[in-house]
């Protein structure tokens, strides 16, 4: 298993940004995209089977869900924009996580089907990450109090519930691999 594993990995070797994949051993590098536009961010889902990046990052960024090698692939709600680089894709494969805009959205990988996490909050959402069981995320934003703070969600879009306010700059969540517990870091 360890011989198949692949890395994911954005370069600018052709004159913009596009996506790369090579094994752990740095044998058979190839490259995945080749799209006028920067394609970045990358993330595998869990059983290694899909790959979600951004593409077209400067211009119109989407989110873009391919198989493992790229033979097949589709944009993930076309009319939501990536308006933060980063995208998370759920433990089992069937929902990714991005701003857009002022609000975090999951969108269902298989039918395009659009939830909205933090309607009407206010509270510029970022670096989502989804619990172990791909129920919940857990996110930074800003706090109706004005500090840094740590949100949770429910992946339906139901809970939203502010964790902590604290007055250092939060970063970097997520979730303890098995335990419900959210490790951050203060700044």
């Amino acid at each position: 298993e360890l011989e198949t594993m692949e890395l994911a990995l954005v370069a600018e070797w052709d004159g913009d940004e596009d996506v790369y994949l090579i094994r752990w051993d740095g044998s058979n590098l190839r490259q995945l995209t080749n799209n006028p536009g920067r394609d970045t961010d990358p993330v595998w889902s869990k059983d290694g089977q899909q790959l979600a990046f951004v593409i077209d990052a400067r211009e119109s960024p989407r989110v873009y869900i391919s198989t493992a090698d790229g033979s097949e692939g589709r944009v993930v709600a076309p009319d939501l924009e990536v308006t933060t680089a980063h995208v998370e894709m759920s433990p089992t494969g069937d929902l990714v996580a991005f701003r857009n805009l002022e609000d975090l959205y999951a969108v269902n990988t298989l039918t395009g089907e659009e939830t909205l996490l933090t309607p009407g909050a206010d509270i510029n959402p970022s670096n989502p990450r989804f619990s172990p069981a791909g129920t919940m995320l857990v996110f930074k934003a800003g706090a109706p109090s004005g500090d840094d703070g740590l949100f949770v969600v429910n992946s339906d879009g139901t809970g939203l519930t502010e964790l902590t306010s604290v007055v250092e700059s939060v970063h970097g969540p997520s979730w303890h691999p098995t335990q419900d517990k959210i490790l951050f870091e203060l700044s």
